[in-house]
């Protein structure tokens, strides 16, 4: 895994992100990432200790980690190696796992032979990415759950010590990645059989020992891994405690809480007022602002654009007028009001022709097109007049409450409301978000906006922004998960289907430059696993028909008695199947998944069906 781990001495594909986010760690600086963050923390702490002051950019794959003088930027060798050395305890913890299932030191052999040898395995393990850590830890609570399984004595010090050790493990892999549930599910059901086992024996196993066993389980597979989640997660807020780029995707409480965030330690008025400037943030994770500029649509329209635009600044406040209110001092539920854009005084408006026809958006065209336009315009009746509905219904007609009352803004004259698209406009709309305007039902979800208020009034309640560890713990989640599913291929990156890995139909490219780094496995190996199956299944049936119609197999001249090779058999089935478990369990969830995937997805699953070859093989 060492070998040749300083070359090349470039950024190679995903060391963009994971090396970038290190960085942010040693700098404190907040960012988003899809994955929980102790594979980085591990990175930035591997860095941190070669002396990485956090300082180089990660812009682009082929960067060089040195400067125009030679001088290196980045202790990138030592940040590879410590990747490399992680990933090389996987073929340990693999020989330990296949000697606990089989009982055969051959078969372990084989099983790491098998990993050692393995070119794709190799390959992941030495550049700057989560994979060897979270490699590492799958096998590890696997070796710890079949570990605790092997122990003659219940409930001694060994015992718990493998018991908790796979809780811990197990904790370790989700904070990794959340594919790390595979192995949640796995270990699962592996004390499940276990557990159901012992409750078959109730002559031997009093039910009191096994109600302890099962406590015991849930304390240690179940309590244990999600103290140890949330332990990371805390160790995540605590040391990217500084504002940054990537909160944009947060709400306003969350980016409150966030050192040197202009929002930080402030408080604003409770309840919208009329006459107030306000900003509108739409209530969907993709969370943009109303947003205009002094710039004109296309096509000789006379109307200034209006977009959903992420980071706050100045052009995103609007001046909230009311015309039909029932309160002089809040706006509430119901009333009609208009919107003002506050750098540029046009009102927010439903686009028209001048025969008084409603012009259609300029991407999503079955939605209205909403603009800004100034009083010299002719406008329709009702074009700039908008209605107030709250989702809330406990109190009507209920006051607006900044942050917390979730809005739509309704046409007078069109009845449509107020949505942000998903599309996003050319240059001339500065590639922001396009803001329309539908009745659509499919499409009301993305007509829901939150206000922020803003100034101050002594006599008006206030709301002080900030939020807690839970709070920021369960919206990280909400947003990792809804940015997830959105990922998408970037143009002319190599992506792949889960039918292609266990095949090697195709490699996944590391690099593009002329060194042409590829995550390619070893074919012999990846074949061998995929022939393995059928004949492990052929085998199977053929012993359950013998076994189950009375006869005994035997081996002529062999030294061991038909009872000693009968459970040889079986312990061999049941550990061939367990694996094989294992692998679907690993590898069946990607064909139901609508994100981007790559072949480095498949090795965990990969990694187990070498087991099941090595095994098999070995017995054959």
């Amino acid at each position: 895994r060492l070998y040749k781990v300083n070359e090349p001495d470039y950024v190679t594909w995903d060391e963009v992100h994971f090396g970038k986010m290190a960085g942010f760690y040693l700098n404190q600086t907040f960012f988003f990432d899809v994955h929980p963050p102790l594979g980085k923390l591990m990175i930035a702490l591997s860095g941190y200790l070669s002396g990485y002051d956090g300082a180089f950019s990660f812009t682009n794959p082929g960067d060089s980690y040195r400067n125009n003088n030679g001088i290196l930027l980045v202790p990138y060798t030592t940040m590879r190696s410590h990747c490399a050395v992680i990933g090389s305890f996987v073929v340990s913890l693999c020989f330990v796992i296949t000697l606990t299932i089989s009982g055969r030191l051959s078969a372990a052999l084989l099983a790491a032979a098998f990993l050692v040898f393995d070119t794709g395995l190799i390959t992941l393990s030495q550049y700057i990415l989560l994979d060897p850590m979270l490699l590492f830890f799958i096998f590890l609570s696997i070796c710890c759950t079949v570990k605790m399984s092997a122990c003659q004595g219940n409930f001694t010090a060994t015992w718990w010590f493998w018991l908790i050790s796979s809780g811990v493990s197990l904790g370790c892999t989700i904070s990794v990645k959340l594919v790390g549930l595979f192995s949640v599910g796995f270990i699962g059901l592996w004390t499940v059989a276990d557990l159901w086992k012992m409750l078959g024996r109730v002559e031997i196993v009093p039910m009191l020992l096994f109600i302890k066993h099962l406590i015991a389980r849930v304390i240690g597979l179940i309590f244990t891994p999600i103290a140890v989640y949330v332990a990371i997660f805390y160790i995540h807020f605590h040391v990217a405690c500084h504002t940054g780029k990537a909160v944009v995707f947060y709400s306003t409480h969350f980016q409150a809480s966030l050192k040197n965030h202009p929002l930080y330690n402030t408080t604003i008025p409770m309840y919208v007022r009329p006459n107030s400037t306000i900003a509108l943030r739409a209530k969907h994770y993709d969370m943009e602002f109303l947003h205009s500029h002094p710039f004109n649509y296309p096509d000789s329209t006379f109307q200034q654009v209006v977009t959903g635009y992420a980071h706050r600044e100045e052009s995103n406040h609007w001046n909230i007028r009311s015309l039909k209110n029932s309160d002089s001092r809040h706006i509430r539920n119901g009333d009609i009001v208009q919107l003002i854009h506050a750098g540029t005084s046009q009102l927010l408006v439903l686009g028209s022709t001048k025969d008084g026809q409603w012009l259609r958006a300029m991407k999503k065209k079955r939605h209205f097109m909403v603009g800004a336009a100034g009083p010299s315009n002719q406008l329709q009746p009702g074009a700039g007049e908008w209605r107030v509905e709250t989702q809330e219904t406990k109190q009507f007609p209920a006051k607006l409450r900044a942050l917390e009352s979730r809005v739509k803004l309704v046409n007078v004259a069109a009845g449509c409301c107020l949505h942000i698209s998903d599309h996003t406009l050319p240059a001339w709309g500065a590639n922001h978000k396009e803001i329309t305007c539908t009745s659509e039902k499919k499409s009301q979800d993305r007509c829901i906006w939150t206000i922020k208020t803003t100034g101050s009034d002594e006599n008006e309640p206030t709301i002080e922004l900030g939020m807690g560890f839970i709070g920021k713990l369960i919206e990280s989640h909400q947003v990792m998960l809804y940015m997830n599913n959105k990922l998408k291929s970037v143009r002319g990156e190599q992506t792949s289907k889960p039918w292609h890995w266990p095949i090697n139909f195709k490699g996944q490219l590391f690099s593009k430059n002329e060194d042409g780094i590829i995550l390619l496995g070893t074919p012999f190996i990846w074949h061998l696993n995929l022939i393995m199956v059928p004949v492990f299944a052929f085998l199977y049936l053929l012993t359950y028909i013998l076994q189950k119609r009375g006869y005994t197999i035997e081996i002529p001249r062999s030294k061991h008695s038909s009872r000693d090779f009968s459970r040889t058999i079986n312990r061999t089935f049941d550990s061939c199947l367990w694996c094989l478990i294992a692998w679907l369990i690993h590898f069946a969830p990607f064909f139901l998944m609508n994100r981007v995937l790559f072949l480095h997805h498949y090795f965990p699953a990969h990694i187990f069906l070498c087991l099941f070859s090595s095994i098999l093989v070995d017995f054959l």
